[in-house]
Order: C-alpha cells, then sequence, then structure tokens
C-alpha cells in the first residue's frame, strides 16, 4: 500500500512538473501568438485539472481499499489471539490441568520435607557427638583436679602440722629475735652517723648563712645608703625646684595682683579725689542728709552689689557637679579649690563696695552692709585675711556706735551706765519693726566664725561661736545660724559625731534657704549611716526628700533611704516601695539601670538570689547604662553567682 501512495506521489509531480515546464516554454512565444499561446495555456490548464482530479481520486480509492484489507487483517489477528487465549484459560479450568498441578506441588512438598527430615538428623548427630566428647573431657578434668586438690591438701595438712610443733614455734622465735636484734644494732649505728653528719651540715650551713648574710647586709647597707643619698639629693632638688617655681608663681601673681590693685587704687583715687567720706563727717547729719544719704547707698551700690552677689551664687550652685555616693559638701563652694571661678564675679563686688563705701558718708546705715559683701567676695575669692579684716571693723563699728549710745545715755542722765560687753545685737520686737534697718552685726560674727574654719584656724572660730551661744543678748532667730557654723566646724575638724546633732538643728531651721537646709539633711544622713544609726539615717534621708530637690539628689536620697531600712533590719518590701515608685515615674527613666542595682543588691542581702540576677541583668542590659554602672552591675552579678 506504501508503494503504491508513493507510485500516486511520483506521478503528481511528474505532471506538476510536465506543466510547469509548459508554461515557461509558452513564455517564450513571440508576442504576435499570444492569443494561440493563451487558448493553449487554457487548454492545457483543463486537461492538466482533470488529470489531477482523475489521480486525486485513483489516490482515494487505492487507499480506501488498503485501509479495508488492513482492517480485514487485523481483525482475523485479533480473533486468532483472543482463541488462542480462551483456549488456554479453558484448560487452566480443566480438571487434567488441576490434577497435574496438584500432583507436581505434593511432589516438591515431599522432597522438601525429606531434606529438611535428613538435615536435622545430620544436626543432631552432630550435636550428640559434641555433647559426647564434652562429657569426656570434663570428666577426665574433673578427676584430675580431684587428685591435684588431695595432694594440696595432704600437703597443707602435713605443713599445718609442722607450724603446730613446737620445734617450727622455737626456731621462728629465735630466727625473729636475731633479727630484731640485728637490725636494732643497725638502726643505732646508723642514727648515730646520721645525727653526725646532719650535726656537721648545719654547723656548715650556719656558718655559711651567717658569713652571707653579714656580706648581704654589709652589702644592703652600702647600697641603702647610696639610695638615701642619692634620693635625698634628688629631694632637695626636687624641692629647691619646686619652690622657686612656687615663688617665681607667687612672684607673678603678686605683680599681676599689684598691677591690678594699682589700676583699682588709681581708679579709687580719681574717685577720692572728687569724693571723700571723712570730709562729709564734717558736715551736719541732718534728716534730709540722712534720707538721701541713705537711698543713694541702698538702691545704687548696694543693691547692684548684693544683686551681683545673689547671681554669683546661683551660678555656683547650678555649676556645681556633685558626687552623691561620696560624702556632700555642706557648702556647694570651696574658696580654696573653685576661688578662681568666681574671681570676676567677686572683683566686681569688690570694687561696687569699695566705691559705695568711698562716696557716701560713713554714718549711713547700709555702710556695714557694703562691708559684709566686701568680706563675702574677699572671703570667696580666698583672701581670708582681708575677708577677716572687713568683718571685724563691721564689729569694731557696731561697738563703737553702742559706746557713743552709752556715752550719750549717761551724758543725759548724769550719771554713769553700766556698760554693755555684749557683742550681738539682740532681737527687738517692736512696733513696725519690720521697716527698721537690720544691722550686719551678727552676720558678721558668724561669717567671721566660718572664715577662721576655712583658714584652718580653728581655735578662734571655736572661741567665737561660744561667745555668741552664751550671750545674753543672743536672738531665737541666730540658733539655726549658730547650730550651721558649729556643725560646718565641727566636720572641718573630722568631729561628725558632734555635727550630726547641729545639722539636724539647720535642718529643722526653716528660716534658713531650702538649698542649705537640703544639704545638711541629705549629709546628716550619711554621717548618721557611716555612723550605724540606720534608723536616725533614714528619718534624715526622708527630711531630704519631703524638702523635694532635684531628681538626681531626689534618687540618690531614695536610694540610701532603702540601704538604712535594709540595714536596721526593716521589711524588704518597705525599704524598696520607694525604689518601685520611680520605676513607674517617668522624671526617673535616665536613673532605672541604677534603681535595677540598687533592687538586686537589695535582695542579695535578703537572700533572694533569683530576684537579685533578675534585677542585676536588668541593670546590665538597659539602654542608658553607663560603662562604670555596667562594670559596677557586672561585678555584683559575679558576687552574687559566686
Amino acid at each position: 500500500m506504501s508503494s503504491r501512495i508513493n507510485n500516486i506521489n511520483l506521478y503528481i509531480k511528474s505532471v506538476i512538473f510536465l506543466c510547469i515546464f509548459f508554461l515557461g516554454l509558452s513564455a517564450t512565444v513571440d508576442s504576435f501568438g499570444q492569443k494561440i499561446n493563451t487558448d493553449s495555456i487554457q487548454k492545457a490548464r483543463k486537461e492538466f485539472a482533470e488529470a489531477s482530479r482523475i489521480a486525486r481520486q485513483k489516490s482515494v480509492d487505492s487507499a480506501r481499499e488498503v485501509r479495508l484489507r488492513y482492517a480485514d487483517s487485523l481483525k482475523s489477528a485479533r480473533k486468532k489471539v483472543t482463541d488462542s487465549l480462551a483456549t488456554i484459560r479453558k484448560y487452566k479450568e480443566s480438571k487434567k490441568y488441576k490434577d497435574s498441578l496438584s500432583r507436581a506441588r505434593a511432589a516438591k512438598i515431599d522432597s522438601a520435607r525429606i531434606v529438611r527430615a535428613q538435615f536435622f538428623d545430620s544436626v543432631k548427630a552432630v550435636r550428640q557427638q559434641a555433647i559426647d566428647s564434652m562429657n569426656l573431657a570434663r570428666k577426665r578434668n574433673t578427676d584430675s583436679i580431684r587428685s591435684i586438690q588431695k595432694a594440696r591438701a595432704d600437703s597443707l595438712a602435713s605443713i599445718r602440722n609442722y607450724r603446730e610443733s613446737k620445734r617450727y614455734k622455737d626456731s621462728v622465735a629465735f630466727v625473729r629475735q636475731s633479727k630484731l636484734d640485728s637490725t636494732r644494732a643497725a638502726r643505732k649505728a646508723e642514727n648515730e652517723i646520721l645525727v653526725a653528719e646532719r650535726k656537721r651540715v648545719l654547723d656548715s650551713a650556719a656558718s655559711v648563712r651567717q658569713a652571707f648574710n653579714d656580706s648581704l647586709k654589709a652589702e644592703r647597707t652600702k647600697v641603702a645608703d647610696s639610695i638615701k643619698l642619692v634620693r635625698k639629693a634628688r629631694a632637695d632638688s626636687l624641692t629647691k625646684m619646686k619652690e622657686n617655681r612656687e615663688k617665681l608663681t607667687k612672684s607673678r601673681e603678686k605683680l599681676s595682683l599689684e598691677k591690678k590693685e594699682l589700676a583699682f587704687q588709681l581708679k579709687i583715687k580719681k574717685k577720692r579725689e572728687v569724693f571723700s567720706n571723712e570730709k562729709m563727717l564734717k558736715k551736719k547729719w541732718s534728716v534730709p542728709r540722712k534720707i538721701i544719704q541713705n537711698t543713694y547707698t541702698r538702691y545704687n551700690y548696694y543693691f547692684n552689689a548684693d544683686r551681683k552677689m545673689d547671681e554669683a551664687l546661683d551660678n555656683m550652685q547650678r555649676m556645681r557637679k556633685e558626687n552623691y555616693d561620696s560624702l556632700l559638701a555642706l557648702f556647694p563652694f570651696d574658696p580654696d579649690r573653685d576661688s578662681t571661678a568666681l574671681a570676676p564675679d567677686m572683683d566686681s563686688i569688690i570694687q561696687k563696695a569699695s566705691v559705695g563705701i568711698q562716696i557716701h558718708d560713713p554714718r549711713t546705715k547700709w555702710a556695714d552692709d557694703l562691708y559684709l559683701l566686701l568680706g563675702q567676695a574677699y572671703y570667696y575669692k580666698g583672701n581670708y585675711d582681708q575677708a577677716t579684716t572687713a568683718f571685724k571693723y563691721i564689729i569694731s563699728l557696731n561697738q563703737q556706735r553702742k559706746a557713743k549710745e552709752l556715752k550719750e545715755m549717761a551724758a543725759k542722765k548724769k550719771k554713769s551706765v553700766k556698760k554693755d560687753y555684749s557683742i550681738v545685737e539682740p532681737d527687738e520686737d517692736k512696733f513696725l519693726d519690720f521697716l527698721k534697718h537690720e544691722s550686719a552685726n551678727n552676720e558678721a560674727i558668724l561669717w567671721l566664725a566660718r572664715t577662721f574654719t576655712e583658714s584652718h584656724k580653728e581655735k578662734d572660730a571655736e572661741s567665737i561661736l561660744d561667745l555668741i551661744s552664751t550671750d545674753k543678748n543672743m536672738p531665737e532667730e541666730l540658733h539655726g545660724r549658730l547650730a550651721l557654723e558649729r556643725a560646718y566646724l565641727n566636720i572641718s575638724q573630722g568631729r561628725s559625731d558632734l555635727a550630726t546633732g547641729q545639722l539636724s538643728v539647720v535642718a529643722a531651721e526653716k528660716s534658713l534657704p531650702e538649698w542649705l537646709r537640703l544639704r545638711a539633711s541629705y549629709l546628716n544622713g550619711q554621717l548618721l549611716y557611716n555612723q550605724g544609726k540606720y534608723n536616725e539615717a533614714a528619718t534624715q534621708f526622708q527630711e531630704a526628700i519631703d524638702l523635694h530637690p532635684k531628681i538626681e539628689m531626689d534618687f540618690y536620697a531614695r536610694r540610701n533611704l532603702a540601704y538604712s531600712l535594709m540595714e536596721q533590719g526593716g521589711n524588704q518590701e518597705t525599704a524598696t516601695a520607694s525604689l518601685r515608685h520611680m520605676l513607674n515615674d517617668g522624671k526617673y527613666l535616665p536613673y532605672h539601670e541604677q534603681v535595677y542595682y540598687v533592687l538586686g543588691r537589695l535582695s542579695a542581702n535578703s537572700g533572694d538570689y533569683k530576684d537579685a540576677v533578675t534585677y542585676l541583668k536588668k541593670s546590665v542590659e538597659g539602654a542608658k547604662t553607663t560603662r562604670r554602672q555596667k562594670a559596677i552591675s557586672f561585678a555584683s552579678l559575679g558576687n552574687v553567682y559566686y
């Protein structure tokens, strides 16, 4: 069939080729026979179409015939396969096939059973043979062991009988005694040799050691003397260099101060040429002059100098960075260390006060206030001699005024008046007394005591304070200030046990500035805590908290309050309640790491190590934890784990 289709395709291709050939041939015919050529082309096309149709019909018919033949052959092949499968199925279902299959299976099972029985019989025979041989070998071994044991028992019995005999015991006793005697003699001889050798070695070592120590001591003495000489020479040279350097520094400072003083004196001198308060004493001290001089002095120079002093003190407190872990200073300014920070402001105050004193009548009421500002400015500059002079001058002015008043009173009464030896101005409660000018005498006495304390003249300061406390005119409102100066004196002398009582008075005195009461309460709590008075320390820290300090001091006061409550044996919940409150307050957010650290320490001290570890880990993992706090927290965490 496929060959026939190939022949048809070949025939069609040849016809198409002939058509194309004739078409190309007709295209070359001359233009004059165009019509004839067109007719022949049309005829050829018709013939080609007819031939193509006939060829296509033949191809279709032949293909149909081939398809029919293929279907018939496929049908006959399928019928043969179906018949053969039916025959096989019928044979398998027949009794003959089933019987032959049963016989084959039975024969196979019988042969397998015979083989298995033969195998088991052979195995059983081999096992029986092995058991018999093992029993025989075991019997032989047992017999030999029994004979050996019997021979050993007989020999042991003979040995035991010999050892139990008197002859053996006598020989053993003799051998032991002879051995002990020889050993004792040998040990004695060896010990004598060792003692003699040891004594010789010790004597030689002692002599060698003594000689070595003597030589070493001599050498050390020589080296020490040389080092001492070198150190002394070096110390002398360093001391000399230091003295020269200090002299040079002091000379430069003195020269600078002299220049400033000279410039200031020149400036004052120019004003003195115009104004002189000594000349003013010659003028009559009339009422209009009193009013004018007091008003100008108060609201011009004193007002400006006092406002400058307040600003300087505010700046001093604002700029100071406190370390609340160590003992807090009673005053926020140390002239010996921080005088340069306020030197420009103090120079300005000194200038204003000096000019105010020079150009106004010395009989004005505000002269002592100007001298007080002058002394305070010199104190803050660290110039204690000038400050002492200013404060003493105020006291002397007051004494002169008192003497003058007594003299005038005696002249009026025309008889002697009892002299008043009091140096303190009494507090006279009279009507409209608040409008009266207050003397700076009492303030000057207290500042003089503080100046003596700061300049390490503690005996002078103590004498002044004792004199004030025993004065009959001592006003009630001065007790707080007196306690303040006594506390400062005791702290300077290291007598913290005496200072605590005075600080309690200062903290309770409402007439004093709040910042001073706050510092006194906190410092008193620290001193009492160091002395082991935890209950009183907790009271002082609570008073500091009640005065509403700044957030940093507030945190440290609450922390120390918790420590004090824990040390006195209180409940941990009570001790840490204030700290837990801080964790819930947003303003204490920068201190949360330290709060966690304190809670961890308190938990560790109370034996609650689980909470201690939790709190200390929070302290370490805080976002705002500093390196110092992180190191402290890690160290505490290590102690807890240890």
